[in-house]
C-alpha cells in the first residue's frame, strides 16, 4: 500500500454476507496491521467463531480484543499502518446495555477514528434492510445501530456494502458511479 492516508473505509453488510473477508483483504495490503476484534465468547458456538478468525489472520497482524468499552482507548494507543476494526455491531449492544449515554459514547468513538493518524477499516452489520425487531430492546439496538451507521457512513473517505460476498461501494475512490 503505499503512504497516502486512505483514511476511514467502512464496510457494512448483513449476517454472513462476506464483509469481514472483504475487510481483512482490504488490511492485507498494509505492511502492519492491528485487529481490534470486539467479540466475546458468551457460549462455545461464539468462542468457536473467534477461534477461527483469530487462526486465519496472517501470523504478523497484532490482535487486540476488547471485552468491555474500552475500544476507543484502545483505538488511540494504536500505531499500525492499519487498524480493522470487527465488528462494531457487538460492541454497540455493549454500549446500549452497560453504558448510559450510549450516543455520547459512540461520539466519542466517531472523533477518535476520524481523528486516527492511521487508516481504519471499520465492519459493521447492515440492520436497516431487515425485520422490524419485535422486542422493545431489539428496536432500541438497531435504531441505535443504524443512526451510527449513518453518522460513521458521513464521516468516512470511503463506504462499502458486502452482499453474498460481493462489495458495492457506496462512497469514495471505488465508486465510479457517484462524484
Amino acid at each position: 500500500m503505499t503512504n497516502q492516508k486512505v483514511g476511514l473505509t467502512l464496510i457494512l453488510g448483513g449476517c454472513r454476507s462476506g464483509k469481514s473477508d472483504y475487510a481483512e483483504k482490504l488490511a492485507a495490503q498494509y505492511k502492519k496491521v492491528a485487529y481490534i476484534a470486539t467479540a466475546t465468547a458468551v457460549d462455545e458456538e461464539m468462542a468457536q467463531r473467534i477461534a477461527g478468525h483469530t487462526a486465519k489472520s496472517p501470523a504478523d497482524w497484532v490482535t487486540i480484543d476488547v471485552e468491555g468499552l474500552d475500544l476507543v482507548e484502545r483505538l488511540k494507543a494504536e500505531s499500525a499502518d492499519v487498524v480493522l476494526i470487527d465488528s462494531l455491531t457487538l460492541y454497540v449492544s455493549r454500549v446500549l446495555f452497560e453504558n448510559q449515554d450510549p450516543r455520547g459514547h459512540l461520539l466519542q468513538f466517531i472523533q477518535a477514528v476520524t481523528a486516527h493518524h492511521s487508516d481504519v477499516i471499520v465492519v459493521s452489520d447492515e440492520v436497516g434492510l431487515g425485520v422490524v425487531p419485535a422486542s422493545a430492546q431489539g428496536r432500541a439496538f438497531r435504531d441505535l445501530l443504524g443512526w451510527f451507521n449513518q453518522l460513521l457512513a458521513g464521516a468516512a473517505d470511503d463506504v462499502d456494502m458486502v452482499v453474498a460476498g460481493i462489495p458495492l461501494p457506496l462512497k469514495g475512490e471505488r465508486c465510479s458511479w457517484a462524484t
